[in-house]
């Protein structure tokens, strides 16, 4: 098997696409990280002082929303990466069965 694979003139590096997979796991788990700690600092009323409470009481429901948005990203995250590594292991899987049918034309010599 070759580095890449093609497929209708395109050819693809398998190993820099998985290497790209797994770089958008590490990046997945630095935003989850963010996530967690974003989620233990707080905003509120309380914290807005007597004359501004309902500012800060909106001010904390909209940062509360940041570690649900980082999470949510972080999960977009792992899932492209497991999108491409399906791929990734389509086009391995079609470059072995075209390596395959060639040597089985050529009298099954690889």
């Amino acid at each position: 098997m070759c580095d890449g694979a093609e497929m209708d003139g395109v050819e693809i590096d398998v190993e820099a696409a998985g290497n790209v997979a797994d770089a958008f796991v590490g990046v997945a788990a630095a935003v989850r990280a963010a996530a967690d700690r974003a989620s233990r600092l707080g905003f509120g009323s309380e914290s807005a002082g007597r004359n501004y409470g309902d500012v800060g009481g909106r001010l904390g429901e909209g940062y509360a929303r940041v570690p649900v948005s980082l999470r949510r990203w972080a999960e977009g995250l792992d899932e492209n990466a497991a999108q491409l590594r399906a791929s990734v292991d389509g086009y391995r899987g079609t470059d072995g069965s075209v390596a395959e049918s060639i040597a089985t034309r050529a009298g099954g010599h690889r």
